[in-house]
């Protein structure tokens, strides 16, 4: 079983990555089956998810997401966060990542207040 504070660590490493604009960091704490679903987009791969996730900081103004609590058991962690957007606008959302055995995330399923900020890139 997988440590719950290993999984948070990962988690909010994650995030500080994401913060940073450093998607390759981002990339790296994801499993190379990894899959991910923010309210209807879907991402099979964790190439995909993470070209989402830049061209929503690219072309939507996404700057940041900040962590209002997150808990993990087993090998699930559950996460409320307010994305923040360059017009100062905020949105609230919330989703589950699940781990596999080495500590990668696995999947990510979210769902944001407003709708996602990920975009399919262009």
């Amino acid at each position: 079983m997988l440590d719950d504070a290993a999984m948070v660590a990962t988690w909010m490493e994650f995030n500080r990555a994401f913060n940073a604009g450093d998607m390759a960091a981002c990339e790296a704490l994801l499993a190379d089956d990894f899959s991910g679903i923010a309210d209807n987009l879907s991402f099979p791969s964790k190439g995909a998810f993470v070209a989402a996730a830049k061209a929503g900081r690219d072309q939507g103004g996404w700057t940041g997401q900040e962590i209002i609590s997150v808990a993990a058991r087993g090998n699930v962690l559950t996460c409320h966060y307010r994305n923040v957007f360059a017009d100062g606008t905020r949105r609230d959302g919330g989703g589950l990542a699940l781990f596999d055995d080495n500590g990668k995330i696995v999947a990510v399923r979210s769902l944001v207040g407003g709708g996602t900020a990920m975009r399919a890139p262009s």
